[in-house]
């Protein structure tokens, strides 16, 4: 082997390394809003594509509205006729498919909806349990896991993605110590990195003597609880979010409207049948009440919990820095309605930001660049220009850096993230990773560069500009030096996509 090779290995070892072990790449410094996207009333729920390039948005109503993460701006608003009551949306992590849950008192469906060609289509509807409120997607995308918190239902449902049909109905577990109780209302449900385990949150809105609050986890080897945990009746869990190593999972506790009822937990997974608490987190706030769904980053660093109750007509997501729960950052969303809700957070392992559904719009929030994508394209001689880069959510004065290194004749401005010049050959799409830094927190955008022969494809254009969600094809020795000798994390596109549909 020779010396570059060793050096290869050695440093993609390092970079797995790193992620097994969940390692906080860049601290949030100060997340803020950063826009509202117009989707629509009661567009609660909200998912992101699996490359991260567009995000979804469904309304109670029944519309469905696709928008490009690289500019923020709605593609597409499409009605679907019949659906009145969309609860949740979850995203195929390879393909252009999005299940969306139709909640009914009785026979709630699962829609599935292809999103690949100009006009969103149904292709199946499946029958699942009744008045069902959660779903998750299992990472390779071949299952589905709908929680039923109907009165008679309180079941997990799995569906075959493959074949679109139900392959398991589980119903609830009975509570491990209190004779004659059963867990009730199934909310949360999260599904483990390596797809072995699925955790669910019981929500209990009995609150009958055989109806019990708690947190079991299914072994979907065998489609059977291996673990069952119940909680007192003043509890009421709903968000869950789990590591990208597997080995914390995290809970909102919906709680009492009584100040201190109402946390966020954190559970190391290796203890859970003891429920070993890491972290424990009062919601002391007047204002804010009710911590109801949750979300990590992809490199864990940061956490997103949104609340049901805010003040007036505004609803608030908390961003907490993992490495320091105790200190959140907490974000007033207006004209959300008094509802913030299901949060779909950014794919690059350096994203600090998400998308929060609300009683009103769709939210970005967190520490963002724009534009996060763009294409240039030219003939040869021909001067091309990127757009300016705009930060938002830094403490400090940004600056920027690209990698690789910009073709002979094109210039880069450290100060703007602007490429510009002109290249006397041809040469196909390369991908440009730009990492806007303060010194603390860090962000990406990527670039995809094409510099076409006269009377090719783009030839005699000056300057075309698009937000395509072009995959950066940075090489991980190349990733590990920047990461060793800069002290600074920049990952591409590919490599965040990659870890995070392998989890």
């Amino acid at each position: 082997m020779t010396i570059r090779h060793k050096l290869v290995a050695v440093l993609a070892a390092l970079f797995s390394l790193m992620l097994a072990f969940g390692t906080s790449l860049s601290a949030s410094a100060a997340p803020v809003v950063v826009t509202s996207i117009p989707t629509g009333q009661f567009s609660l729920t909200v998912a992101m594509s699996g490359d991260g390039n567009r995000v979804y948005s469904a309304t109670y109503l029944g519309s469905l509205s696709i928008v490009d993460t690289g500019n923020n701006q709605i593609l597409s608003t499409t009605s679907l006729a019949g659906f009145t009551n969309l609860f949740v949306l979850q995203a195929h992590p390879s393909s252009d498919l999005v299940y969306a849950l139709n909640s009914k008192v009785s026979g709630s469906e699962v829609v599935v909806i292809d999103v690949s060609g100009a006009t969103p289509t149904i292709t199946s509807r499946i029958t699942v349990g009744a008045n069902s409120k959660s779903m998750a997607i299992s990472p390779d995308g071949t299952r589905l896991y709908v929680g039923n918190n109907g009165s008679t239902d309180n079941s997990v449902s799995i569906v075959n993605t493959t074949t679109n049909t139900l392959v398991a109905t589980l119903a609830a577990p009975n509570a491990p110590t209190t004779a004659g109780a059963r867990l009730d209302a199934p909310w949360g449900i999260v599904v483990s990195p390596d797809g072995s385990k699925v955790y669910v949150s019981y929500y209990d809105d009995d609150n009958s003597a055989t109806t019990l609050p708690g947190l079991a986890r299914i072994d979907t080897a065998t489609n059977t609880f291996d673990i069952v945990k119940e909680f007192a009746d003043t509890v009421h869990p709903r968000g869950l979010a789990v590591t990208s190593n597997g080995q914390s999972l995290y809970m909102a506790n919906f709680g009492t409207g009584t100040n201190g009822q109402q946390w966020i937990e954190q559970f190391q997974t290796s203890n859970l049948s003891s429920l070993a608490q890491t972290q424990t987190l009062t919601q002391s706030s007047a204002v804010l009440k009710y911590p109801t769904e949750i979300a990590l980053s992809a490199d864990d660093s940061t956490l997103f919990v949104s609340f049901a109750t805010a003040s007036g007509t505004t609803g608030a997501v908390n961003v907490y820095p993992t490495a320091n729960m105790a200190s959140p950052t907490t974000l007033q969303v207006t004209g959300a309605g008094n509802v913030a809700y299901y949060i779909a957070p950014g794919r690059a392992l350096s994203s600090h930001f998400a998308y929060v559904g609300s009683g009103m719009n769709l939210f970005l929030i967190g520490e963002y660049i724009s534009l996060q994508r763009q294409t240039l394209s030219a003939s040869t001689e021909t001067t091309v220009t990127s757009s300016a880069l705009t930060a938002s959510g830094f403490s400090g004065t940004v600056t920027y850096s690209i990698s690789p290194a910009l073709p002979a004749g094109f210039t880069f401005n450290t100060s703007t993230g602007v490429i510009t010049g002109s290249a006397s050959t041809a040469f196909g799409p390369s991908s440009f990773t730009i990492s806007g830094t303060d010194g603390t927190t860090t962000a990406v955008a990527t670039v995809s560069l094409t510099v076409t022969a006269p009377g090719g494809n783009g030839g005699g254009s000056s300057n075309q500009l698009a937000n395509t969600g072009s995959k950066s094809q940075l090489p991980v020795a190349l990733i590990g030096l920047m990461f060793l000798f800069s002290g600074v994390a920049v990952y591409s596109g590919s490599i965040a996509i990659q870890r995070r549909n392998s989890n």
